[in-house]
């Protein structure tokens, strides 16, 4: 379930702002609430901007809707992220700047999706996904990037036949080093570094507990959530879960029962308070 709420008006705005201009870097713009966002932004009036409807997460991204008529320069990283989602921009192209807040509620924008904010703001790897029906614990690691425009021109070619996703991760060796170490001290049996190490990458609480709760049940099988990892060491549905963060690596409780009952979102939080 996504993260992006209903503001309060006291509460700040965050835009991604994408110049049309490659050279000027992609942003997050705090803006206070109550704002004209076209003016502010792309300097329109009321009358000439467009706004295209994007859709997982959903989001809505302002353009110039005379920006190609006007001969403005292309905006190449705009028109990628809309055609990634939005697939029906397939053949069209964004002109001018750009930017990105959350879908209308009531009439009034939000804050861009937190999912979009960790992808464009991350500073480490991206991890591709894919899915074969986008349902919960169904997403499998596809491919990592360095940059999230290398990440979306690899995910663009499959939009039109898989769900597809970017997320930001850690690199999957790091934490696996970690697991290995705790195991050898722990002297836990069958516990080896595999050929490919990997962790798949979670956007949120919710998206971690999905894939715990839905994902086809492997030993080892690792996921991820901002620096988090957690392992299920068993084998089939048995469950000696493991949380690594920052090095250390903490056995947790049977996860599917502390999320049935509540707990799980408090339990993640504590793990990320003790890492801080």
């Amino acid at each position: 379930m996504p993260e992006n709420r209903h503001q309060t008006q006291r509460e700040p705005l965050l835009a991604i702002v994408i110049p049309a201009d490659d050279e000027q870097p992609v942003r997050i713009e705090t803006l206070p609430r109550g704002i004209v966002l076209s003016r502010n932004l792309l300097g329109l009036g009321h009358d000439i901007f467009q706004v295209v409807n994007l859709d997982q997460p959903a989001a809505s991204l302002y353009c110039n809707e005379e920006g190609k008529i006007l001969g403005l320069e292309p905006n190449r990283r705009a028109t990628l992220l809309g055609i990634v989602h939005n697939p029906g921009l397939r053949g069209d192209v964004i002109a001018g700047d750009a930017f990105i807040v959350g879908p209308p509620v009531h009439g009034d924008d939000t804050t861009a999706p937190i999912e979009l904010i960790d992808v464009i703001a991350h500073q480490g790897l991206l991890q591709v996904q894919r899915s074969t029906n986008g349902e919960p614990g169904t997403w499998e690691e596809d491919a990592l990037f360095t940059s999230w425009t290398h990440a979306y021109q690899h995910l663009e070619r499959f939009t039109t036949t898989h769900p597809v996703r970017v997320v930001a991760t850690t690199d999957p060796a790091t934490f696996w080093r970690w697991l290995l170490l705790d195991t050898h001290s722990r002297s836990v049996a069958g516990v080896e570094l595999p050929a490919r190490p990997t962790v798949l990458a979670c956007r949120s609480v919710d998206d971690l507990a999905e894939h715990i709760l839905y994902a086809h049940p492997r030993r080892q099988r690792t996921f991820g959530l901002r620096g988090l990892a957690i392992q299920n060491r068993a084998p089939g549905d048995g469950q000696d879960w493991v949380a690594v963060d920052g090095g250390r690596v903490t056995p947790l409780p049977p996860l599917r029962q502390a999320i049935a009952s509540g707990a799980f979102p408090d339990l993640i939080r504590s793990l990320h308070r003790t890492a801080g």
